[in-house]
């Protein structure tokens, strides 16, 4: 219901979004070697939850970690490696693909939980 009048208001508004961006919330974060920070759309954080996004990145890690282990390499390794840029958009792409997979559950009628229920 709420998001019904939401949806009409804005839509009386002729705006979808009013937010300016002194309204965006701010935050001070110190990273570390190794973080990963993930930027997405609604389209990923409305249909995974944290902890999905979370084991895709741990097991994306454990790969790669194994893999230059494999080959004793640092951070440059073998051609058959990633770089970290290519590796950033192969992580990227595993994410984009788990929720687009859940997506696609759904209009098969299936029930699916996602965080925007």
């Amino acid at each position: 219901m709420h998001l019904r009048k939401m949806l009409r208001q804005d839509k009386e508004k002729k705006a979808v979004c009013n937010d300016k961006p002194a309204d965006a919330d701010k935050y001070d974060v110190k990273l570390e070697l190794g973080d990963v920070v993930v930027t997405a759309t609604d389209g990923v954080f409305d249909n995974l939850f944290n902890r999905e996004i979370l084991d895709i990145i741990e097991g994306f890690k454990r790969e790669r970690y194994a893999l230059k282990k494999q080959f004793r390499c640092g951070l440059r390794g073998p051609p058959c490696l990633l770089s970290e840029p290519e590796e950033a958009k192969e992580l990227a792409r595993r994410i984009c693909r788990a929720s687009r997979a859940k997506v696609d559950q759904g209009e098969t009628g299936k029930r699916v939980e996602t965080p925007y229920q």
